[in-house]
C-alpha cells in the first residue's frame, strides 16, 4: 500500500481468501494493523504524509473491492444508522464497521466522513426499524462535536440507543460524559461486541 501498488495487496489479498480467511479476517488482521503502522509511522516522522495518503487510498479501493463479500442473506436484524463526527474525515473507519455490521445480519446506513448532527437525525428519524445510532471519532479533541451531535440526537429525541466511539473515545466513561448510552470501542470488533451487549441488555 505504501508504494501505491493496489494489484499486489490484492493479490495478498487473494491468497489469504483462497487459504480459507474470512472476510472479516482480511480487514481486522492485515488492513487494520498495516495501515496502524503506517500511521504510527508517519506521527514518527518516518512517512511523508504523501505516502500515508496514497496508502490511505489504496486501501480505500480495497475495501470496495471486498465489501461484496459481506453481503448477508436473510431477514435483516435491524438498522444501524453510522458516521463519522463533523470534521472528521476517515470514511475508511465507517466502511469497514458498515461491512462488518452488514456481514453480522445488520442493515447499516453509513453516512461516511463529516457527518453533521442533522444527517444523523434524519437517517435515525427515517429509517426502519433502527436499533441504534454509531458516531466515530478517529482523533483526539473530538469532545466538543461529539457533545453537540449527541446533543442533537437527545434534543430531536431518538429513541434509539447513541453509541459513540473510535480513536478519539477513550473508555465507556469518556462514552458516558459525552451523553452516549455507551461506548463502541476502538474497532469494528470492538464495535460489534459492544452493540451486541447493549442490545441483549434492552431485551431482558
Amino acid at each position: 500500500m505504501l508504494m501505491g501498488d493496489e494489484s499486489g495487496a490484492w493479490g495478498v489479498i487473494e491468497e489469504a481468501l483462497a487459504s480459507g480467511s474470512e472476510p472479516t479476517f482480511i480487514y481486522t488482521e492485515l488492513l487494520a494493523p498495516s495501515l496502524r503502522s503506517i500511521g504510527e509511522e508517519w506521527e514518527a516522522g518516518n512517512r511523508s504524509i504523501a505516502e500515508e495518503h496514497r496508502a490511505t487510498q489504496v486501501a480505500n479501493r480495497l475495501v470496495g473491492r471486498i465489501g461484496p463479500r459481506f453481503a448477508r442473506r436473510g431477514p435483516s436484524r435491524g438498522t444501524i444508522v453510522l458516521g463519522l463526527a463533523p470534521g472528521d474525515q476517515h470514511s475508511l473507519t465507517a466502511a469497514v464497521l458498515s461491512d462488518v455490521l452488514r456481514n453480522s445480519g445488520f442493515e447499516p446506513i453509513n453516512l461516511g466522513a463529516d457527518t453533521p448532527a442533522t444527517s444523523f437525525i434524519e437517517m435515525a428519524s427515517s429509517a426502519d426499524r433502527v436499533l441504534a445510532v454509531m458516531v466515530g471519532a478517529t482523533t483526539s479533541g473530538s469532545d466538543k462535536v461529539l457533545l453537540e451531535v449527541v446533543g442533537a440526537l437527545r434534543t430531536a429525541r431518538i429513541d434509539a440507543p447513541i453509541l459513540v466511539g473510535g480513536r478519539g473515545v477513550a473508555d465507556e466513561a469518556h462514552a458516558q460524559a459525552l451523553g452516549a448510552d455507551g461506548w463502541s470501542g476502538h474497532s469494528a470488533l470492538d464495535a460489534l461486541g459492544r452493540l451486541h451487549d447493549l442490545l441483549a441488555a434492552r431485551t431482558k
